[in-house]
């Protein structure tokens, strides 16, 4: 959660810094500020989003609006306007762009004062629904460790005993005490598996249904036939559905069953950083090991040499 809590601050002090910034320099803040959002992989996915909702056309919107702007109620489509009015405004080298929109959104006399206006109606709506995107995705994180550590510590002999009461439904069944979880947590009904044109996929909807949380359970069990082949089927099955559905980032919840530590891969620059991650095409994907198995030795007794480590190709290739 540590990495979506630094994200949240470097884009709050680059929003800050276009509230600072002085009008004959806000150009050259607008375009680092564009360009940060392209470089962080997290992001990125979310400008992905803005950029292919088909649910309005900027150009038709903008002709428009003749004096006074209108923007629609809907959030995603709000967010959507202003940033293709950033985008249009940072491609003009000169300032015209910008006093041509401020004039717009502000009664104001004073270059500044309306540039400020102008940041408070177009560039905070982008900001907060990144932040928002950004808090979401933290509170499920949260939610995952609290399933993670609570059945690790509490539950783990339960769990087990579900999975070996029936290996054949074992999957699912697990699957459903993290449903159950999740729902306790707040995330809500319904629990459905909606199919998208990669398939059906593990998706925990949200309240409105509008924004799905794509997520996929898999089984690491070598002695079934569930290696790390099943895990790197899982790991691809959550890239395609994020892409199918629009969202920047997916989970890979993993359930151990065998005797031995997964040491899972991960881009974190901070190795004990929770959890792992992995980006790739422009998607953040989450991977999260529960351990259950009560047949394995304690971790003061652990042989390090029987851990079983995945590797980014394994997972990727």
């Amino acid at each position: 959660m540590l990495y979506m809590y630094n994200l949240r601050v470097k884009l709050q002090e680059r929003r800050n810094r276009l509230h600072k910034i002085k009008y004959q320099h806000y150009i050259t803040e607008l375009q680092l500020f564009l360009e940060f959002l392209k470089e962080n992989p997290h992001l990125k996915a979310l400008v992905t989003k803005l950029e292919q909702n088909e649910a309005i056309d900027f150009n038709d919107w903008k002709k428009a609006q003749i004096r006074n702007v209108n923007f629609p109620t809907s959030e995603t489509v709000r967010a959507t306007l202003c940033y293709y009015i950033l985008k249009e405004c940072a491609a003009d080298s000169s300032p015209d762009q910008v006093l041509n929109w401020a004039q717009r959104f502000s009664n104001e006399t004073q270059l500044d004062d309306m540039l400020n206006d102008f940041n408070e109606t177009v560039l905070d709506v982008l900001w907060r629904f990144f932040d928002d995107q950004i808090d979401e995705a933290g509170d499920v994180l949260y939610l995952l460790e609290r399933f993670k550590l609570k059945t690790e510590w509490f539950h783990k002999e339960e769990l087990w005993g579900t999975y070996k009461g029936d290996t054949t439904t074992g999957e699912r069944n697990l699957d459903r005490k993290l449903r159950e979880a999740l729902f306790d947590g707040g995330i809500d009904f319904p629990f459905s598996e909606p199919t998208s044109p990669s398939g059906k996929a593990d998706i925990v909807a949200l309240s409105n249904m509008q924004d799905p949380l794509v997520l996929e359970v898999k089984v690491y069990d070598p002695q079934k036939s569930k290696d790390k082949s099943h895990l790197r089927k899982g790991f691809h099955q959550v890239r395609r559905y994020a892409n199918d559905y629009q969202q920047a980032v997916g989970y890979l919840v993993i359930f151990n069953c065998s005797n031995n530590q997964l040491v899972l891969p991960s881009d974190n620059s901070d190795e004990g950083e929770f959890p792992p991650r992995i980006v790739h095409d422009s998607k953040t994907l989450f991977l999260i090991s529960v351990d259950i198995s009560s047949d394995r030795d304690s971790a003061s007794r652990e042989n390090p040499k029987n851990r079983i480590e995945v590797t980014r190709s394994e997972l990727i290739a």
